[in-house]
């Protein structure tokens, strides 16, 4: 920014050796310089050169600084424009100087840091190929096309289940008509049988064959297999009864030969398509085989596809981020090195002096008007302070009645005199009134822990301190301090802490540090006024991080390394940001992206969100659901019930070391708790008031008197009407109002004398105080 960069160009030009360059140079302070030393006099120079930024608004965004003003202070007009000129060249020269360094340095910077970039999103990518190459086929994109094959091949194997059953219902089918076939034609069978048993003669063979025909084609079709193959054995028999009528006609009168049955064309027609049946069934069982195979390995791919899944997930979230940065840092790379040949051929953005300095012809200062108005105002006040202080240090009585009211509850006898009787002046009571408090102890009110001692007590009980020791451990503040070490333990990333005002979060918080090891880094963040810019800043320098970064990515990369550093040697890292309500959506935004500072098993930042219950509802903002989405733990902090806010006075009574922890009854304890409503902050500041009135009326029993005393002073901003006491006897005085007079009247004299000649007046003004002061 030009507000950075300006800032280092002065240093620059008002070293030692620039400004006593200048001195030598133009012959400045030749009289300061015979009377101190010279370090004084480039002390002298600093404070008389001003540099005053100018801003202009722009649309839509902050003001930015368009313009500065140099000036110099002198007693000599012609040798201050001299001096203001030559400051002013100074600061075009440096700043020529720090933009051609500081474009060459990044240029440099951005170059280095883009090759190992580039070395990380070349690894990453070969990782990624590698993955892609390996897992073909288990890949997440591949998951529709797996599941579609895998339906393809349940259904193949459903057709080719079905295309089983038939083919083995037409092979029973076919043998059982072979078997048939073969059993009428062989010669063995017509011989076969008893004396009285009578073979079927072709004619009968026939006629039943074409009943049986005749009965099928009422029931099926003509395609039905049964039908085919029965015309077919039909036409078969009937040329065969046909040809056996022929051999009978040739061989007629010869003895009939016992021969084996001839093959007809019925039966090779059975035999083959038996055989193709028996063929299409080992066709039809290999195909079962590899169908199921098939499936078996695309269910694998399924069932693979989550792991896979998580696995390249995994590989492109690293391949992305690094993608990304190295997008960034490549653009970056290529504006440094056009801002670089820019500043080179000086085309960049150069210092122009819009007004050189001419020579004065009025000084500036000092502006006389002003002083003696400034001077009067102050001469007034300071007497009215000195009246107040007067009416504040006289204790005396000024008029009879307060006498006569003090008198009648001191003692029972009148204070004046009777009618007849001698005057006698009034004298200090030497017993006090019931209940007041000695003057020595009534001085002490003023002091810090005025009543220690008198309650027993080694430190003040009810500071309003985030003191770890002090921390009253209900079961609330218990689960929430275990919750959060486990949050922190276990590495969830981004915890949420809430409850109302004062509840005792920050002294949770600090005890939360206390029992953290000593492997854990904490930053704590308490400004939550910060933009993220100044929150990461003050990160790095809490944890103890190298500066000299400018930019935002500068800072990311050596938080990360930070990170990644104390991740590998076992270490962990918290960052706690304190009234996180504050934060508007963008920081919180930007905080969220700390947390991609990971590795694939564990976070490297821990972030704990502390605020008040606005907090929960900022967070359902539409805007912050990634961040809601995020949160590994949540925890709140309510109020102290009843009987918790007793305890919890007395455990910090015990921590002060108090013997008596009855200090407060228990009516006492019952109108703190109503007030209070269970807020610690609201009781530390309620007891504390206390004990104050307490140890005023030297009791040590607080009871509900003094707790609606101390409520009252509380609520109405004025302390409850107090014992009459510090009176002094004697005769009454008043404030003279010639006193008054005097002092005013001198200092008037004195501010306009010091508006007029200011060298010789202050003397004069001095002296004339310690006149008033010291009769």
């Amino acid at each position: 920014a030009l507000e950075t960069r300006l800032r280092t160009i002065s240093q620059e030009i008002l070293s030692r050796s620039r400004l006593e360059a200048l001195i030598n140079r133009f012959g400045l302070y030749p009289d300061l310089r015979n009377r101190v030393p010279f370090e004084d006099v480039i002390a002298r120079m600093r404070g008389d050169i001003k540099l005053e930024l100018k801003s202009a608004e722009t649309r839509g965004q902050r003001e930015a600084t368009v313009a500065f003003t140099i000036s110099y202070e002198g007693g000599d007009p012609g040798t201050v424009s001299l001096v203001t000129n030559t400051l002013a060249s100074f600061y075009v020269e440096e700043n020529l100087k720090a933009r051609a360094r500081q474009a060459t340095g990044t240029a440099e910077f951005l170059k280095v840091q883009l090759q190992d970039t580039k070395k990380r999103l070349d690894e990453h990518e070969q990782r990624v190929s590698e993955f892609k190459r390996r897992h073909l086929g288990e890949l997440p994109q591949q998951m529709d096309a797996n599941l579609a094959t895998v339906e393809g091949l349940y259904t193949q194997l459903r057709l080719n289940a079905d295309n089983q059953t038939r083919a083995a219902e037409r092979r029973q089918a076919l043998s059982s008509q072979l078997a048939e076939a073969e059993s009428l034609l062989s010669p063995a069978s017509l011989a076969a049988g008893g004396p009285g048993a009578s073979p079927e003669t072709p004619e009968a063979r026939l006629d039943r064959l074409k009943e049986e025909l005749t009965r099928l084609r009422t029931r099926f079709s003509e395609r039905y297999p049964d039908v085919v193959l029965l015309a077919a054995e039909v036409t078969a028999v009937a040329h065969e009864l046909a040809g056996v009528k022929s051999r009978e006609l040739e061989a007629d009168g010869k003895s009939a030969t016992p021969q084996a049955a001839p093959l007809t064309p019925y039966l090779l027609r059975l035999k083959e398509a038996l055989r193709e049946t028996e063929t299409d069934i080992k066709v039809l069982k290999g195909e079962e085989r590899r169908l199921r195979d098939g499936i078996a390995t695309y269910q694998a791919r399924v069932e693979n596809v989550p792991r896979r899944e998580q696995e390249f997930r995994e590989l492109s979230r690293d391949y992305e981020s690094t993608r990304e940065l190295y997008q960034s840092l490549l653009k970056r790379f290529e504006e440094a090195q056009l801002s670089e040949s820019m500043e080179q051929r000086q085309e960049g953005e150069q210092f122009r002096v819009l007004d050189p300095a001419l020579p004065g012809r009025t000084p500036v200062a000092p502006n006389r008007f002003q002083l003696l108005v400034k001077a009067m105002v102050v001469s007034l006040a300071v007497a009215a302070g000195a009246l107040v202080l007067a009416e504040r240090a006289d204790k005396s009585f000024h008029t009879a009645p307060p006498a006569v009211a003090h008198g009648s509850r001191r003692r029972r006898r009148p204070l004046w005199p009777r009618p007849g009787r001698r005057h006698r002046p009034l004298r200090r009571p030497r017993k006090r009134a019931p209940g007041l408090a000695p003057r020595g102890a009534r001085r002490r009110l003023r002091t810090v822990g005025m009543y220690l001692t008198f309650y027993g007590l080694t430190e003040k009980p009810f500071n309003a301190t985030p003191d770890p020791r002090f921390l009253y451990r209900s079961p609330a503040h218990r689960e929430a301090l275990a919750q959060l070490l486990y949050g922190i333990q276990e590495r969830k990333g981004f915890i949420v802490l809430t409850g109302k005002v004062g509840t005792g979060k920050t002294t949770l918080l600090h005890a939360l540090r206390q029992q953290l090891n000593g492997q854990t880094a904490v930053s704590f963040v308490f400004d939550s006024t910060l933009p993220f810019d100044g929150i990461l800043e003050y990160v790095l320098e809490d944890l103890g991080i190298a500066k000299g970064r400018e930019s935002r990515a500068q800072r990311l990369i050596a938080l990360n390394n930070f990170l990644i550093e104390r991740e590998r040697t076992g270490q962990n890292t918290v960052l706690m940001v304190d009234e996180a309500q504050n934060l508007d959506p963008t920081t919180l935004e930007q905080i969220r992206l700390l947390s991609n500072f990971e590795t694939p098993t564990d976070k490297l930042l821990q972030i704990l969100l502390v605020g008040q219950p606005e907090l929960q509802a900022k967070l359902r903002l539409p805007g912050l659901q990634q961040l809601k989405q995020r949160i590994g733990l949540r925890c709140q902090v309510p109020p102290l019930t009843r009987e918790e806010t007793r305890q919890y006075v007395r455990t910090r009574l015990r921590v002060a070391g108090a013997h008596d922890l009855g200090v407060f009854t228990p009516r006492a304890l019952d109108r703190i708790t109503d007030y209070a409503g269970g807020i610690p902050r609201l009781v530390n500041i309620l007891c504390d008031h206390c004990l104050l009135f307490g140890y005023a009326d030297q009791t040590h029993r607080i009871d509900r008197p003094i707790v609606n005393q101390a409520i009252e002073y509380l609520e109405e901003g004025r302390r409850p009407r107090r014992r009459v006491g510090g009176q002094s006897g004697g005769k009454a005085r008043l404030l003279s109002p010639w006193g008054l007079g005097t002092v005013a009247v001198s200092l008037a004299i004195a501010a306009v004398g010091l508006a007029l000649r200011f060298d010789a007046t202050v003397l004069g003004l001095v002296q004339s105080v310690r006149h008033l002061l010291v009769p």
